[in-house]
Parts: C-alpha cells; sequence; structure tokens
C-alpha cells in the first residue's frame, strides 16, 4: 500500500469491445461533413469564404435579416468576423508532451513482456515490479487497499517496508500472501495499528538484464533505457500535438450562435449512426446509449461540438491562408482511412471515404489541415 494515500480499484464497466464501437462511432461523428449555415441580421456585413479553397481573401456579402447563409463543401469563411463565433487563441497554445514516470512505467511493462531473461525469475532489490494486490484485515477484504497496474522498484520504500521487502526472493507469475503490521501512529488511521494481509501477484519485471535484452545490448541500464523511452514517448506525443492543441482551443471556443436547422440536421445523423451500431449490436437504441452512460443530451452536445469544430477549422483556414491543393487533399484522405495504397485513386479514396463519413470530405480535411496548424504553432513542453 502506497504510504501517502490509499487507492481506489478503478473498475471500467464498459466492455472493450464496446469501447472500440464507441471509437468508431466517435470517429464517424468527428470526421461527417456537415453543412452550415450562418445567420445575419440588419445591415450587418458578413464575410462569405471562397468556394474554391484557393482564395486567401474573405469574400463578403451582405444577408438580409434571417437569411441564412449556405457554402459548400469546402468554402472557408470567418466565423468570428460574422460575430457567431469566439474563437481564443489558437497559435502558441502550450501542449505537454512530455511523458511521465506513469507513461515510462507502462511502456517499461509492455517490454517486459515481450522479453525473457534467464536467472531473473526471483526479484531482488533494485527491480521494477509490475503486480496487482488486496489487502485484508482480520480475513476481511478492504476494497480501499486493493490496486491494480501498479509499478514499483523495490528498495525506493514508497510503498510500505514491508510490503517492499516481502516481494524479495519471490517468483514472476507468483501469487502471494505478505503480512505487515502498521505501527499505531501510522498517518492512514484505517490501517494504523492493524496488520495487512496483502494477496499480491507479481506480473513481471524489469531491471539492467531486461533492458539489455529489450535494447538489443544498446543499453545496459534500466536507467539508460528508461531515458531512452522518455524520448521515445516523447516524440511520439509530439506527433499529437495537434490533436493535443486543438482540443485545448475547442475547450476555449465558444458558438454564440447554432444554425438551428443545421444543428437538427447533424443530430439526427449522430442518432441514426447510434441506432445502427445498436441494431448490430443486438440491442435497443435506449440500452446501447445507457451501456456509455449517455443520453439523448449528450448526442445533442456531441452535434454541437461537431458544428464548432467545422466552424473554427474554416475560420482558421481562411485566417491564415490555408489551402487545400490537391496533393494535401490526397494526403489528409489517406491519413483519415489509414490507406497505405499508395497507388489508390482519388476517385476510390472519395468513394470509400464518402461510404464510411459522409459526403462532406474537403470541410473534414479542412479540419485535419487546422489540427496540423495549430499543432506546428503549439509550444511544446
Amino acid at each position: 500500500m502506497a504510504e501517502n494515500k490509499q487507492k481506489e480499484a478503478v473498475k471500467n464497466p464498459v466492455s472493450g469491445k464496446k469501447w472500440i464501437i464507441l471509437l468508431i462511432i466517435l470517429a464517424a461523428l468527428l470526421a461527417a461533413g456537415i453543412v452550415m449555415s450562418v445567420l445575419a441580421a440588419g445591415e450587418k456585413e458578413t464575410p462569405r469564404g471562397d468556394k474554391s479553397g484557393t482564395s486567401t481573401g474573405a469574400v463578403t456579402g451582405t444577408a438580409a435579416e434571417g437569411e441564412e447563409l449556405t457554402w459548400e463543401d469546402g468554402e472557408r469563411i470567418d466565423y468570428v468576423k460574422a460575430g457567431v463565433l469566439t474563437l481564443g487563441k489558437y497559435k502558441g497554445i502550450e501542449v505537454e508532451i512530455t511523458p511521465t514516470a506513469d507513461e515510462i512505467n507502462e511502456e517499461m511493462r509492455k517490454q517486459a513482456k515481450k522479453v525473457n531473461v534467464k536467472g531473473e525469475e526471483k526479484v531482488k532489490k533494485g527491480d521494477y515490479v509490475f503486480l496487482k494486490y488486496t489487502g485484508s484485515i482480520d480475513g476481511v477484504e478492504n476494497e480501499e487497499l486493493a490496486e491494480s497496474d501498479v509499478t514499483l522498484r523495490v528498495g525506493d520504500y514508497k510503498y510500505a517496508e514491508g510490503f517492499e521487502n516481502g516481494l524479495i526472493g519471490k517468483e514472476v507469475g507468483q501469487t502471494c500472501i505478505i503480512p505487515v503490521v502498521f505501527p499505531k501512529d501510522y498517518e492512514d488511521t484505517a490501517v494504523a495499528g492493524s496488520q495487512v494481509d496483502f494477496s499480491i501477484t507479481i506480473q513481471g519485471k524489469f531491471n539492467d538484464a531486461y533492458a539489455k535484452k529489450a535494447s538489443k545490448n544498446r543499453y545496459s541500464t534500466v536507467k539508460q533505457y528508461r531515458k531512452y523511452l522518455k524520448q521515445k514517448l516523447k516524440k511520439e506525443n509530439g506527433k499529437e500535438a495537434g490533436e493535443m492543441a486543438f482540443e485545448e482551443l475547442m475547450e476555449n471556443c465558444e458558438v454564440k450562435q447554432y444554425p438551428k436547422e443545421i444543428l437538427r440536421q447533424t443530430l439526427e445523423e449522430i442518432k441514426d449512426q447510434y441506432r445502427t451500431v445498436a441494431e448490430l449490436e443486438g440491442t435497443s437504441y435506449e440500452e446501447f446509449l445507457a451501456s456509455f452512460g449517455m443520453d439523448e443530451n449528450g448526442l445533442q452536445e456531441l452535434a454541437e461540438d461537431t458544428i464548432k469544430e467545422r466552424m473554427a477549422a474554416k475560420t482558421i483556414a481562411l485566417r491564415e491562408g490555408l489551402q487545400l491543393t490537391d496533393k494535401l487533399y490526397r494526403k489528409y484522405l489517406m491519413r483519415v482511412e489509414e490507406s497505405e495504397d499508395k497507388n489508390i485513386s482519388m476517385e476510390k479514396l472519395l468513394e470509400e471515404y464518402e461510404g464510411y463519413y459522409g459526403h462532406w470530405p474537403k470541410d473534414d480535411m479542412y479540419v485535419e489541415m487546422a489540427k496540423d496548424f495549430v499543432g506546428e504553432k503549439a509550444i511544446k513542453k
């Protein structure tokens, strides 16, 4: 048990299969093309945007009161000037790409599963050990004395000294009972003065011998290997800087006025997608939503978020002169579809894309382009 606090086991009621389905749905929602419009009143001049996707300047027009402006797929519009969007800062957004100790530990855990070092079956002081445990007092199991996915270095004593010392000499794969008597003045009153019997499963370990084998003798110590993992993960996280920065942007972005009809259409499209997947799962639409802890209010929020992303991306594209050239159009389509076929035709790409995601691929790719832009301009820490 960690000396600074007890940790509660987190149980995920949603199955892995359902999470995969949810990710598919969310990907479709984020990529689905949606026709948007802006309502303008009186004599206010409203920025329109270009239809070709190649102009870098705003085209302006005047809308009569109550008139709804429309555009074609890929048309760029400045919604801030239209007075319906607060975009906020989109250059210089700070993103954290340096991995945490927990992220490094998790990557080390993955590597430990891939290698097997003979003669290293038993835990020694100084080993990194991966385990899970439960604790019982007087034979009664206590949920607050349970933890999964634990990584500790034996001898650092971030956990109780008796807990860590009890691991020494135990074998990887073994489940053992380690009794720990806590002093009466122990800071955690729930265990102070009590004996806790910990049932511990040792799932794996990592030490210098593992570091050598996992790195094919490139690194001879765990310290060197963890430094390598830190740089590796930082580089990987850097590739996600655009996603992280765009997510931050969306949290600070505000739509002052949603086009009612477009919002209604978007919500219906989202509902239809959930209904389709629910039918494939052999469950009702309501039960399927409930399995994710969602209701139709949540779907309403998804519809609004989808529209907000489009509006932000179109605004950034026009302001920054971002142009969806044929080359970039193909690049982003292949990225979203995860296609590795370099010889695939644009016609085939578009056919597959529209079959999965909808009929507004240029708008979708402007969102991808906007993510790349804010990622490039982000301050990476």
